[in-house]
């Protein structure tokens, strides 16, 4: 592997978009290192750079688009760097780089290396990781239309230094192949954490596995905490076979055949894809519909920032699964000639669309699914907010977590206090946490109990006779989302929901039993008297809506049975058995 071009940018932002040019004498396969950072919404906040917006930075090759693994995101770096490593076959002359930016990411670096030899060796130039990272996606190796034969990575992770009173947090290194996490066999290892601190303790760990995936887009991601050492990756690839001269065809309205890789698609192509495979024997406003969820997620960043992203994202929509029935007829539209006005009809759909001529008719839906199959799991998730029905098509808004814009304008309203109030009340930031500091010695006349916005654990602030704040202190530190709190009125206990799996947590959403474990149990009723630790009083599936106190020594669960229904739980809070319940049938409107 031949360095043959480097450049150093150091670039801030200020554009949405920025191009790079470039010359290749020779045809064949190159390694792109590209290196750049982005920072949370919490730190542009800090720094005055933005509000309540994080920094974003995406890339095409050649007008190639990728997906969110390939994309600089800062409310997962949180200020650190990322590395994208493509390994992509280049044919001689120009080509470009179109880095596409949300608010002021960084682009630091370009590399570009000449592939000689198909067995290949890397490392990153920078290889040196900081202590600081916490659970973040720092390095992406894609391979663009190649076959991967081939992976072997060793490397080490140390285990988290020991104090008197505490220990440091453990290094460790997380591998994941296309969606799917390489999973730790060892015993008391994390089990997500292929290479585990805990239990290598500093020592070498190699993963060396043959893969033969056919040619394809293939996404390598390697994820840290604190900092593991990355000693060797070698990359066994394969580059498709073509003939000399022969010029890669590009689908079109009349020849949409698929040629083996989606990317090759214009945007309308795909859009048109998307609305024949899902809705070709819909309504036409059932098509636009679906057309809609795809732009509903562009603008809603969580999927992606393009139609390709949106679109290509695995297990999204179905019709582009391998599997599915509707797949032969995604890659030739032709398939059934009797379709062909179908195809036709969709990609003037698909047009329309990107030209903005279309209304949504699903006001924000960025979900669906048919009226001939049970429910999917997510509709049962708190944030699903049903929409409307076209056809037979269900259309939800699978909404962010309704707590994050309450949390942020908490925060907001935190920090202005902290300003208003400096002098009184002393905030220091300590890794993205703000605490009240006070110095004196006053009696305590009031608590206020609330979850925290930045910690999201329950706390409390004291007051003195005179209103005025005196001290903050934390109740719980076990990193669960907590909400729905509430103190009884004569004080002495107070209550809050807990989830019971934590962000970020990995689910295999293929493993039927799997999820019905996990949304069976989601969340938790936790009980605190005074002084003491808290308990699990109940413990239900995510239809959980609310609870209440219903005396000193019970409590009332409210969970959702279905469209205006409401069941309710009276629950012994010392012996945590359910006394009475019953069903509460609402009219609708």
């Amino acid at each position: 592997m031949e360095l043959i071009r480097e450049k150093v940018f150091n670039r801030v932002f200020t554009e949405k978009e920025f191009s790079w040019d470039f010359q290749i004498n020779q045809e064949g396969i190159y390694g792109i290192e590209i290196t750049a950072s982005a920072k949370s919404w919490k730190q542009n906040l800090f720094h005055f750079h933005s509000f309540l917006k994080d920094d974003d930075l995406s890339i095409r090759i050649d007008n190639k688009s990728f997906d969110s693994r390939a994309v600089w995101n800062g409310d997962k770096l949180k200020g650190a760097k990322k590395i994208n490593f493509f390994l992509i076959n280049f044919s001689p002359g120009g080509h470009k780089f179109d880095f596409l930016a949300d608010q002021s990411p960084e682009l630091k670096t370009v590399r570009i290396f000449q592939i000689k030899d198909k067995n290949i060796s890397y490392l990153p130039q920078d290889n040196y990781l900081s202590s600081k990272n916490n659970r973040i996606p720092w390095m992406s190796i894609i391979l663009v239309n190649l076959s991967l034969k081939d992976l072997k990575i060793r490397a080490k992770a140390q285990e988290g230094k020991k104090f008197t009173l505490f220990k440091r947090d453990d290094s460790d290194l997380k591998l994941i192949i296309n969606n799917q996490i390489q999973k730790n066999q060892e015993p008391k290892s994390h089990k997500y954490w292929y290479w585990c601190g805990r239990t290598l303790k500093g020592e070498s760990k190699i993963f060396d596995k043959e893969l033969n995936l056919e040619s394809g887009i293939h996404y390598l991601e390697l994820w840290v905490d604190r900092n593991p050492k990355i000693e060797e990756i070698k990359i066994g690839v394969r580059e498709n076979e073509r003939q000399p001269g022969e010029i890669k065809r590009i689908p079109t309205v009349d020849d949409p055949r698929w040629t083996g890789e989606f990317r090759d698609d214009t945007e309308r192509i795909l859009l048109a894809r998307v609305i024949f495979g899902e809705a070709r024997n819909q309504i036409e406003e059932a098509r636009i519909a679906v057309a809609w969820s795809a732009k509903n997620r562009i603008e809603d960043t969580r999927w992606g920032n393009t139609y390709h992203q949106v679109i290509l994202q695995s297990q999204q929509y179905s019709a582009f699964n391998k599997g599915d029935p509707n797949f032969p007829y995604v890659q030739d539209p032709f398939l059934d000639k009797t379709q062909k006005n179908a195809w036709y009809e969709c990609y003037e759909i698909a047009g329309r669309m990107i030209k903005g001529e279309l209304k949504d008719l699903t006001n924000g839906a960025n979900h669906y699914y048919s009226d001939d199959i049970n429910s999917p799991w997510w509709t049962k998730s708190e944030e699903a907010e049903f929409k409307i029905k076209i056809d037979n098509l269900i259309f939800y808004n699978l909404r962010r977590n309704k707590n994050s814009g309450r949390v942020k304008l908490f925060l907001v309203i935190l920090i202005s206090l902290g300003f208003v109030l400096l002098g009184r009340i002393i905030f220091v930031s300590i890794e993205d946490r703000v605490f009240g500091l006070v110095i004196e010695d006053q009696s305590i006349s009031s608590k206020y109990f609330f979850i925290h916005p930045v910690w999201n654990e329950v706390a409390v602030m004291y007051f003195d006779q005179d209103g005025k704040f005196i001290d903050l202190e934390q109740l719980t530190n076990d990193g669960y989302d907590k909400s729905h709190l509430s103190v009884f009125s004569e004080g002495g206990k107070l209550g809050y929901f807990q989830k019971l799996h934590k962000k970020g947590e990995y689910l295999d959403y293929e493993d039927e039993q799997v999820r019905k474990e996990y949304y069976d149990n989601y969340t938790a009723l936790m009980i605190v008297n005074e002084g003491a630790s808290p308990f699990e009083v109940y413990r239900g599936d995510n239809h959980i809506s609310d609870w209440g106190w219903f005396s000193y020594y019970q409590v009332t669960v409210y969970e959702s049975c279905g469209t205006g229904c409401q069941s309710w739980k009276h629950i012994n809070i010392g012996t945590k058995e359910i006394e009475e319940q019953g069903a509460t049938f609402f009219e609708s409107n």
